[in-house]
């Protein structure tokens, strides 16, 4: 018989630093080469022990916990640790709790055990992805009896435990697309589901509930996908390539072209399952269209440039294959403005430019305009509707928006514990914003959405949905693409992070002297500028390489 001792589960509500199965390295040499590119990560799958005879109840549950990392079969061999009643009851996917792998069994009561562990992050059952999962403490509690004289879970919790090293080797990330608010637009909404389980299932179904809360909440992104839709069946069956997506016809009253858009809300978040190349989408049998699954770069890139732009040599140019392009309808107005920092929008034909004397806008081959006098302003972001973002660092509340007639209106802002505001980037879609600040109990970054109004204005920002903070002083931050930002930080080395906004990141050492980041738009990679005037492109996985030296200012493209 099991001795009752109590014992507590310890959630700590901090960020999460897991390295993917093919993570940026720490160290590599300075080469030339070509873009930066994806490799696959290895396809890998746990095959667990089942129950070992005579085995004890501690051992069953460390052996039930182990064989929980391997879903294939719907978590059968983690199912021959149970009995054939709570096999039944049990629900695996229901939440993913991650830890570090440091666990204690200790007894709880008559024939029962609790496993203690330090959570980090968790996966609920729609795929989300949370660092702050202090207030959900789950209680890993089981309950033992003997089965033909060998021991058996008899009752225990919904869903799984697995280590942090583990998680990103049995979980795949699935991007769901949602809609900007005025349909023009995919919004990405990072998600988490085990790999080869019903993956183009459980992406539809999660598609049914609707985006992520900060998302929704804050009005940046929309479902065509009717509420009350559903499947008739329950999966998504894929054959040859091909997802087939079956929606009850009463639940799915489809305007004229709505159709349309929830084929291709459908096919682009198929992007992420290998096995699926186009979806089909029917209503109760009747067919309604087929779409091929777009490509992740196209999903991706925030931008069709891939050229950086810089000032090299006194001159606002675009680095090309030939060499540094000028921009001729910007370069002289700008560089007479002596800038400390340069956004440019999406054609680059418009560009914002902080110097000493204040923030101005330049559009093509007309004089600037002073658009903002206020004291030690940031660098200014500029929107895919052309407003440009700015906010003193010392007051992060007063963020003001300009639109292109110059008329200025504040908007309130979600980090009102803020004393100081390192950076500000909104991403190219328009939808969501990045800030890096620092309170009285430390630094934070913070992304949230943006909701637009009739007028195409930003009108609020939304929660904010938290990254992980790298350590030290942060620097500079841009979107890498439509899911990654990007964040440089100086401690004793300045590192690169990577996060995935609903997902895990990725740090690497940055060049030596590296002082700004921005994203290199179809690359999909970032671009940082050294106090040494050598500007960088990061590599597949080992190496950076020099793309330009006497770089004097790297500006940041839409």
């Amino acid at each position: 018989m099991l001795r009752k001792v109590a014992a507590t589960v310890v959630l700590v509500a901090t960020a999460l630093a897991l390295t993917a199965c093919t993570g940026i390295p720490y160290s590599g040499g300075v080469n030339k080469g070509a873009a930066a590119t994806t490799v696959p990560d290895t396809d890998i799958q746990f095959l667990p022990a089942g129950p070992r005879k005579d085995a004890t109840p501690e051992e069953i549950l460390r052996g039930f916990v182990d064989a929980a990392t391997s879903p294939a079969g719907n978590w059968a061999i983690a199912r021959e640790f149970l009995t054939a009643d709570f096999s039944r009851q049990w629900v695996p996917s229901k939440a993913t709790y991650i830890d570090e792998g440091a666990r204690l069994v200790i007894p709880s009561g008559v024939d029962s055990l609790r496993l203690t562990t330090t959570v980090t992050s968790t996966v609920d059952d729609l795929g989300v992805y949370s660092g702050n999962s202090g207030t959900n403490v789950p209680d890993l509690s089981y309950s033992f009896v003997q089965v033909g004289g060998q021991w058996r879970i008899s009752q225990g919790p919904a869903g799984v435990v697995i280590d942090r090293a583990t998680f990103p080797k049995v979980y795949a990330q699935n991007t769901l697309f949602f809609y900007n608010s005025d349909f023009t637009g995919l919004i990405p909404d990072v998600r988490w589901f085990p790999s080869r389980s019903s993956e183009s299932t459980r992406v539809v179904k999660a598609l049914l509930a609707g985006p992520s809360d900060w998302l929704s909440t804050s009005g940046a992104a929309v479902s065509a996908i009717p509420v009350g839709a559903a499947l008739m069946a329950d999966s998504v069956p894929v054959d040859g390539g091909v997802a087939s997506i079956n929606f009850n016809s009463q639940t799915v009253k489809a305007k004229e072209g709505l159709s349309m858009l929830i084929l291709r809300q459908l096919a682009a978040s198929m992007v992420g399952i290998p096995a699926v190349r186009s979806v089909t989408l029917s209503y109760s049998g009747s067919p309604q269209g087929e779409a091929p699954v777009p490509s992740r770069d196209a999903l991706l890139a925030p931008t069709g440039y891939d050229s950086a732009v810089v000032v090299r040599e006194g001159v606002l140019a675009a680095l090309e294959n030939k060499g540094a392009a000028p921009l001729v309808g910007l370069s002289a107005t700008v560089i007479g403005l002596s800038p400390t920092a340069v956004s440019l929008n999406s054609d680059r034909s418009l560009a914002v430019v902080n110097s000493q004397t204040g923030l101005y806008t330049v559009l093509n081959n007309r004089k600037p305009v002073l658009v903002d006098t206020r004291a030690t302003l940031i660098p200014a972001s500029i929107d895919a509707q052309d407003f440009v973002w700015s906010v003193p660092a010392g007051s992060p509340r007063e963020l003001r928006i300009t639109g292109r007639a110059g008329t200025a209106r504040t908007l309130r802002v979600p980090w009102t514990a803020a004393k100081k505001i390192s950076f500000l980037s909104v991403e190219p879609d328009g939808t969501r914003v990045v800030a890096g600040y620092s309170t009285g109990q430390g630094t934070r970054l913070c992304v949230a959405g943006v909701a637009r109004g009739d007028d195409r204005w930003p009108k609020s920002i939304g929660q904010c949905e938290f990254l992980p903070v790298p350590e030290g002083t942060l620097l500079s931050a841009a979107w890498i693409d439509a899911t990654r930002v990007g964040v440089l930080a100086s401690a004793k080395t300045v590192t690169l992070r990577l996060a995935t906004v609903g997902g895990l990141f990725q740090d690497s050492a940055a060049p030596v002297g590296a002082v700004s980041l921005a994203g290199s738009g179809a690359l999909l990679a970032p671009r940082l500028l050294t106090n040494y005037g050598e500007l960088y492109l990061q590599q597949a996985l080992n190496r950076w390489s020099v793309v330009s030296d006497k770089v004097s200012l790297l500006a940041t493209t839409q």
